[in-house]
């Protein structure tokens, strides 16, 4: 089915399911994976998992049941791996002095590195053959061609005002900075040899995690909580609303109007943003040490928690579970048909709508099904 055909099909079956405010929900641990060294991030694609695991490189973990995760392949890297990315079965580590390395899952079981691209980075964002890394001080952003694996190719830098970026989000070729000293920015990468300065979010606290998903930036800010920007107009972004969390927040993942905020000492902090202008806190899980990052896997979320592993948490009471509801605005309407459309186009994970591991027109046909049912 070509993307007109699929538009066409969207446009008919066109309904919205609208979802009123989120009701206090309790996050309930399922299990733990005993993932080596320290849990850094997580990356989610199909039934299978990685977590990016410090000083201990990279580990794949199966996820399909989530009560009982699995460790199923490690790779050791040389560095300190701070941030992972997936796209189907390639896995992208951020390996801090390491550099990036790209690892092929295809066997989970035995991870195998494809190449390496030396600069320092400590957050990477993937879309289509283009790797977005974030050097860490003094690194800046750099635009790196990943078409062969086994040899990334710089196309163009960035650092004339990043501080210390530590996060990296990419839409297109608009790519959000977080600074470790201030906030965030936003780059124009259209033409990749030569980034420019679009516009910046300054705070007082450092830009920890950044995800955008259509017009609106969700920034994780340290002590500050979690601060949602409009970014309607990238050269101007403006603030929405902010929400305190339990502990200092360090990363975001979207779902159904809810954001899930990583919340270091505090745990995980789930905030109905489905006015983002009123983010209000409705539920918190304590995790045991430290929660640096979170992804989410339908009805359930992951979570890199230090020397405790990777752990899965049950979100269904928080009403997360609605999949279609792609750019998490709370309804299924034609806006999550663009936001598939985009990830399909780039190859990324969460396009992978059937789990078999290949982004393909079988996904379209699957997303459009549960576009069609709804919430």
């Amino acid at each position: 089915m070509d993307m007109q055909r699929f538009l066409s099909a969207a446009w008919v079956a066109f309904g919205a399911v609208s979802a009123g405010a989120q009701a206090q929900c309790e996050p309930v641990l399922l299990g733990i994976a005993d993932t080596p060294g320290v849990a850094r991030a997580v990356a989610i694609s199909g039934g299978l998992a990685c977590c990016a695991c410090g000083s201990a490189g990279l580990a794949v973990v199966d996820i399909h049941d989530p009560a009982g995760p699995v460790v199923l392949g490690t790779l050791d890297t040389p560095g300190y791996s701070y941030d992972v990315f997936l796209a189907g079965s390639v896995a992208y580590l951020a390996d801090g002095t390491g550099g990036l390395a790209i690892i092929d899952i295809a066997d989970p079981g035995a991870p195998t590195l494809l190449g390496t691209y030396g600069a320092n980075c400590y957050a990477v964002h993937v879309v289509g053959s283009v790797a977005y890394l974030a050097g860490g001080f003094g690194g800046g952003l750099r635009v790196v061609d990943v078409t062969d694996p086994a040899t990334p190719t710089l196309l163009g830098q960035y650092s004339e005002v990043l501080g210390a970026p530590m996060s990296v989000f990419a839409v297109g070729q608009t790519v959000f900075v977080g600074d470790r000293f201030n906030g965030m920015r936003v780059l124009d990468a259209s033409d990749p040899a030569a980034p420019v300065l679009l516009g910046e979010y300054l705070t007082d606290r450092r830009g920890a995690g950044v995800v955008v998903e259509g017009t609106v930036a969700y920034l994780a800010s340290d002590d500050a909580g979690l601060y949602v920007v409009d970014v309607s107009d990238p050269a101007h972004p403006s603030a929405l609303g902010v929400c305190a969390t339990p502990g200092s927040a360090e990363q975001v993942a979207l779902g159904a109007g809810l954001a899930f905020v990583a919340a270091g000492e505090g745990g995980m902090a789930v905030i109905d943003v489905g006015d983002p202008s009123d983010p209000v806190q409705v539920g918190v899980l304590d995790s045991a040490l430290y929660a640096w990052d979170v992804a989410r896997a339908g009805g359930a979320v992951l979570l890199a928690d230090d020397a405790t592993g990777m752990l899965a948490v049950d979100v269904a009471s928080c009403g997360g579970a609605c999949e279609a509801d792609l750019n998490g605005d709370g309804a299924v309407n034609t806006l999550d048909v663009l936001a598939f459309l985009n990830a399909w186009a780039a190859g990324e994970a969460l396009a992978d709508w059937n789990d078999d591991g290949a982004v393909n027109t079988l996904d379209v046909l699957a997303f459009l099904n549960d576009w069609v049912a709804g919430c």
